[in-house]
Formats: structure tokens, sequence, C-alpha cells
């Protein structure tokens, strides 16, 4: 399918005047990373749905997490949801996210991890900045990874 979104043109559009240049480039496949903002929620989504990973062949399996964005203990968190899609070989195929906050940096991350090829175990073992009033202790992306990569363990 071809990508509509215009963040995946001016990336075509860079790889086509470079080459008008005479540069050699390539782009990389598009993950159609996406967000949108409705009723006081940011809705992301990158890669492949689960459905659209049985329909390329793969066998996905999923997890869906439920967290904050801030630690239990200090006022003003919001709920966020973060579903990964994935392999049993570790291989992230895509994710959504929901939230009031804190969606964009995920799924920004989650599409970084993706283009460089990385798995749960990156995404569970990511480093990230921590202070009380703006992040976890333990981001709810390594919180999701965590549950992946136990469900890949039981197969």
């Amino acid at each position: 399918a071809l990508s509509q979104l215009g963040s995946t043109a001016v990336r075509e559009a860079r790889v086509v005047s470079a080459n008008l240049a005479g540069e050699r480039i390539c782009m990389s496949p598009t993950l159609d990373t996406s967000i949108t903002h409705l009723g006081g929620l940011a809705i992301a989504s990158v890669g492949i749905t689960s459905r659209m990973a049985k329909e390329f062949g793969f066998e996905p399996m999923s997890v869906k997490y439920r967290g904050s964005t801030l630690p239990e203990y200090y006022p003003g968190g919001s709920d966020i949801t973060i579903k990964l899609v994935f392999t049993g070989e570790k291989r992230i195929l895509g994710g959504q996210i929901i939230g009031k906050e804190g969606v964009l940096a995920r799924i920004d991350t989650l599409s970084t991890l993706i283009q460089c090829k990385g798995g749960l175990d990156e995404l569970y073992n990511l480093e990230t900045a921590y202070t009380p009033p703006i992040s976890p202790t333990t981001d709810p992306l390594s919180v999701a990874a965590a549950l992946a990569l136990k469900k890949c363990k039981r197969g």
C-alpha cells in the first residue's frame, strides 16, 4: 500500500531532489508513522497491525499495556495504552499508542527502533530520561516490551 502521509511525501521529495542533483540515495521503506488528535487524546500508529501482519504471512503476537505517564506517587499523570505487534523471534512489526500526553515521543521512539531493526530486547533495555514531574522510572514502552518478551517465552 502506498502511504498518503505528508511526512512520507517530504522524505520522497528529499530523495528525488538528491538524485536529480547527482547523488545516488534510496529511501528506506515507510512505516506509516502517524498521529492524530481527537477528543483530547493523541492516537498514534507505526508499522503494521496484527491483521496486516497475518495478511503478509507473519504469525503475529501482540500485547496491550495500560500505564501512567508519570510515577504513581506523583500527581498529574494520565493513562497511556500501548499495543505492540511482534513475532515470536522478538521482531517488532508495529504498534499503536493512545493517551493524553507522551504519545508522540513514544511512537517516534518505536518508529526509530523499527527502522534501525531493533527488537523487543532493545525496546526493553532502552535508556530513557527520568524525573518525576515529567516521566516514570520505567517507561511504559519498556513495560510493554517486558510483557511481549514474556509472551515470546511462553510461545
